[in-house]
């Protein structure tokens, strides 16, 4: 098994000076009135100094007080309202530290309208499969119109290659197709696309992206990696503002759903979710403060900028915004693309692809250009995040950390890699020094009978070092949980399930895979609360149910702590509070007949 650490880290400390001026805060209220109170339950607050609390009390949305039921029962007012919790157990806001909420929403919109906005290829079992379902797709479109796709996925198909533009050429002669990967790193398109896109053997490879290309011709292949796809996606029909709003708004409603209080936000506004670095101005930061200032988030956000970008500059220009909207919304933070996916061989490696030699993936950034960023973000107080899957990008990200930082000695950057998914071991003591926070997504672990289909990527003995949970927490890294999703919003107890056993839903591999790297329950509830929390600056205000802390909480259906592990993927929110106020409540069943 995995040793834990004895010592503090930066969370465990920050905690430590939150949870004593929390002492202090609860004892000055000790006599205010609660605008709710919550009795009669099991409430885990993970704070060590509040076990065995069974109420919670609410005031001007933040927790008065949180103990017995004849402790909390004290702050009742003539009219506060008292809620039997009958037993259930509440445990603080699930965060969830990365999604695209634009993409989550889309895949929501497009389900609800039979596939209106693109066309769902998650289910395809080959090239063919997918190619005979854009064709009847053309049927339906207008002279003009893209066929648009999302979600497939060659690792569930025959043979496991990338497909290429010949057979959707051939069978989408006249239409131009654009289909997004399930990964979102890699766009397959066909011969009339690439021509809209003026993308031939003599297009280069833009600055930060990959257009992969025919051995023999040198001609496109049909698969765009990166900042390629820039060039097709600038044909495409872009939402509508409404539409986009419509879209986030049912994304931050289903994440409500799922337990979440409080989601990070990555990527921009571009259609299927896609990122867009080219994009102009800061349309993304206003539309999000449009919201907000109308009032209609329903749970928290903070908002994460793509880089390099015009909107990440822009939030280095004015600084980060903290606070908006009564609390609903920060934007503080930018996050670099320093490399591409696994599964579509884009993120960079040290060393070459074991199932394809010919490659070791795409590094989208220098270390130079990470550093000059990163320092720059430091002096304005931005928050600074890179995504980088690979080891090489990791490397580039973590050594640009130690420079940037070098310049701004004392400063607190909370740099981040989102998500941290593969290491090499060498760079472990540059991450503990810097601080870096790694972001990672248990739930994508989909480990099947034989390891997850990136184990394939990377070869053996490069794969025990995949999703390691348990080697990044007892090197001294703090973790944050997040679902990364970008399409279908993940159940958060599937990820909190597979950090525990490393196992998929479906219960494999039998015992986990690399079953050393499984984390313990509470270690693996705190990535999604005190963990996200610290990542995002919110500690003092998030992650745990303590007095002065937001009154943001969840009421499940069974207890997480105590449930047999298989019976975890059975949990259910039955209610979600923010601000001491019910943003979801579990619809009751209509009776039969």
């Amino acid at each position: 098994m995995v040793r834990r650490r004895a010592v503090a880290g930066p969370l465990a400390l920050a905690l430590a000076v939150s949870s004593s001026a929390l002492g202090v805060s609860c004892f000055r209220h000790r006599s205010a009135k609660a605008d709710l109170i919550l009795i009669k339950g099991v409430v885990h607050t993970l704070a060590p100094s509040l076990e065995n609390a069974t109420a919670l009390a609410i005031r001007q949305g933040r927790i008065l007080a949180v103990g017995d039921d004849d402790a909390v029962l004290r702050h009742r007012g003539s009219g506060t309202p008292v809620v039997d919790l009958q037993g259930r157990t509440v445990i603080p806001g699930l965060i969830d530290a990365g999604v695209h909420l634009l993409g989550v929403g889309e895949a929501l919109l497009n389900e609800a309208t039979g596939e209106s906005l693109y066309l769902d290829l998650s289910g395809t079992e080959s090239e063919q499969d997918a190619v005979q379902r854009v064709r009847s797709r053309t049927r339906a479109l207008a002279p003009g119109d893209w066929a648009l796709g999302r979600g497939w996925d060659q690792e569930k198909w025959t043979g496991r290659q990338l497909p290429d533009k010949r057979l959707l050429s051939d069978i989408v002669q006249n239409t131009p197709a654009f289909l997004v990967s399930s990964d979102a790193h890699a766009v397959w398109v066909n011969r009339r696309a690439l021509d809209l896109a003026g993308i031939n053997a003599r297009t280069p490879d833009p600055p930060g992206g990959r257009i992969l290309r025919q051995a023999r011709t040198g001609e496109p292949s049909g698969i765009l990696l990166g900042r390629a796809w820039e060039l097709a996606l600038r044909r495409l029909p872009q939402p509508s503002r409404d539409d986009q709003a419509r879209a986030i708004l049912l994304a931050l409603q289903r994440f409500a759903a799922l337990g979440c209080t409080f989601v990070e936000s990555e990527g921009s506004l571009n259609h299927l979710g896609l990122l867009d670095l080219a994009a102009k101005g800061d349309e993304e930061a206003d539309l999000f403060r449009t919201l907000a200032d109308a009032g209609r988030l329903p749970i928290r956000v903070s908002l994460m900028i793509p880089g390099p970008s015009d909107a990440a500059e822009a939030l280095l220009r004015r600084g980060p915004e903290i606070g908006l909207a009564q609390e609903r919304l920060d934007i503080r933070g930018i996050e670099l693309m320093a490399d591409g996916a696994l599964g579509s061989r884009g993120a960079a490696l040290l060393q070459p692809y074991t199932d394809d030699p010919s490659t070791s993936g795409l590094l989208r950034m220098s270390e130079e250009e990470i550093a000059s960023w990163t320092a720059r973000g430091l002096r304005r107080g931005v928050q600074v995040a890179v995504h980088a899957s690979g080891d090489a990008a990791g490397r580039a990200a973590s050594r640009a950390f130690a420079t940037s930082l070098a310049l701004s000695p004392g400063a607190e950057p909370r740099f981040r890699i989102d998500p941290l998914t593969l290491f090499d071991p060498a760079d472990l003591g540059v991450l503990v020094r810097t601080g870096v926070i790694a972001t990672i997504r248990p739930g994508r672990l989909a480990p099947g009978t034989d390891g997850p289909p990136e184990a394939r990527r990377v070869g053996q003995e490069r794969a025990a070092r995949l999703e390691a949970y348990g080697t990044l927490l007892e090197a001294g890294l703090d973790l944050a949980g997040a679902s990364g999703s970008f399409d279908h919003p993940l159940d958060p107890w599937i990820g909190l399930y597979a950090a525990i056993t490393r196992q998929g839903p479906d219960g494999r591999p039998e015992g986990g895979w690399h079953r050393e790297q499984r984390l313990k329950r509470a270690e693996a509830l705190r990535l999604f609360t005190l963990g996200a929390a610290y990542a995002a600056f919110r500690e003092k205000d998030a992650g745990s149910l303590e007095p002065g802390k937001w009154a943001d909480f969840v009421v499940l259906s069974q207890d997480i702590t105590t449930v047999p592990e298989v019976d975890l993927l059975k949990t259910e929110v039955l209610s979600t509070y923010v601000a001491g106020h019910e943003v979801y409540r579990k619809p009751v069943p209509a009776p039969a007949g």
